[in-house]
């Protein structure tokens, strides 16, 4: 990756990672900072990704703004459940007076399959935080393993997005 693109440096340690399916994972490594440290917490993320739209992507009628944000909440719990010591920055880009102002904005647009929308809230655009929706879906993950400490990773990976927001509780806030 280009090191001198802010957003690769800056916010994702210099490791950047998509996924394009199952077994598809693209990673660009710019060798700045800490981006040893971030590879592998990258890959356990991108990995769960590749292995949920193995198992799943059928099963998913719409790509909506929730099932973006779960999907990324998923894929950040799974990393952080392999690298429990590691917390990555865009799961935490919100106070928590920001989240609940945010939350009544996002939750009537959970059901759009607009790309615009899901950007807006997914990276941030017009007055949007940045990376909101990634703390806000990763947040609705950690509520959802909090309020079901049993469930396995393969039991809330296969859940519905509606229902694992239903059933975490979450209600614009994290469960801290």
């Amino acid at each position: 990756a280009d090191p001198d693109t802010d957003y690769i440096r800056t916010d994702l340690h210099g490791v950047a990672g998509y996924t394009f399916g199952t077994g598809k994972i693209l990673l660009q490594i710019a060798p700045v900072a800490d981006w040893m440290r971030w590879l592998p917490y990258t890959v356990a993320h991108e990995y769960q990704h590749s292995a949920w739209t193995w198992r799943h992507y059928s099963e998913q009628p719409t790509w909506t703004l929730l099932h973006s944000m779960i999907f990324e909440g998923k894929a950040d719990a799974f990393a952080h459940s392999v690298f429990p010591k590691q917390i990555a920055p865009w799961v935490n880009t919100l106070t928590p007076d920001q989240e609940a102002a945010l939350w009544p904005t996002i939750k009537p647009e959970l059901a759009s399959t607009d790309f615009r929308v899901n950007q807006k809230f997914l990276f941030g655009r017009e007055g949007v935080p940045k990376l909101a929706g990634y703390t806000i879906g990763f947040h609705v993950v950690e509520s959802y393993l909090k309020t079901h400490p049993k469930a396995t990773i393969a039991q809330w990976t296969a859940l519905p997005d509606a229902l694992l927001l239903d059933e975490s509780g979450y209600e614009g806030t994290a469960a801290r």
